[in-house]
């Protein structure tokens, strides 16, 4: 008999009422009712493949990263970088708002990691419109306003839900060996992640400056979505 050709986990998804059994004793069951004419090591390596590791991105808790962007916040850079001379000679510091420079840092950094992290999916590496949008955004992430900030995680957003369907078509579409399978869960649970993030952004932007896409949304980005 031919080792199964689906996971525990993916057993488990199919006949929920399994779920809860430990993955362990239920793959041993399920051996030793069908498959214990195959070698159980292979079994074994078939139907609990050790699944790679990630560490997700997080996105500094406590924030409020609209703070970084808007008139004030721009004024008080240019203020203390006038300044930052002077501070030399008195010895003190006139970097007025260090939790500016912070956020941005963070944000730039989740910006990169999602860009990677989308092209990296099997989704991504198979579309090669998203990777050419996706590298055009990051090369273009100015958001020295509220609206360019705001435009630029909704971006993200559309992508990652683009990025989403795409890769559960995939899933679905029976055509994935098992290591492909696997390989498009973690992308399904990578895009969570960054879509939990990015809607913390949205929310924060949408509290402080309304609901809509703002500056610079919309256009070839929203008929990408579409289509």
């Amino acid at each position: 008999m031919p080792l199964p050709e689906l996971t525990i986990s993916e057993f488990k998804e199919k006949y929920p009422q399994y779920a809860d059994q430990p993955s362990e004793e239920l793959a041993k069951n399920l051996y030793d009712k069908f498959y214990s004419d195959v070698s159980y090591k292979d079994y074994i390596e078939s139907v609990l493949p050790e699944e790679e590791e990630e560490s997700f991105f997080q996105l500094e808790k406590g924030l409020d990263y609209t703070d970084a962007y808007g008139p004030q916040a721009v004024a008080a850079e240019v203020f203390s970088g006038a300044f930052e001379g002077g501070a030399d000679i008195l010895g003190g510091s006139f970097d007025i708002m260090p939790e500016r420079r912070e956020a941005i840092a963070n944000i730039d950094a989740f910006n990169t990691y999602a860009t990677t992290r989308l092209m990296q999916t099997l989704a991504g590496k198979e579309n090669v419109q998203l990777q050419e949008r996706l590298q055009k955004l990051t090369a273009k992430t100015g958001m020295s306003s509220p609206a360019k900030a705001k435009a630029t995680v909704n971006s993200y957003l559309g992508f990652l839900d683009f990025s989403e369907k795409a890769t559960k078509n995939l899933l679905d579409s029976g055509l994935l060996d098992k290591k492909d399978r696997l390989k498009g869960k973690q992308d399904l649970r990578a895009i969570e992640n960054m879509q939990n993030e990015y809607n913390v952004l949205a929310k924060q932007f949408d509290r402080k400056y309304g609901e809509g896409e703002g500056e610079g949304g919309g256009g070839d980005l929203t008929r990408f979505f579409r289509d």
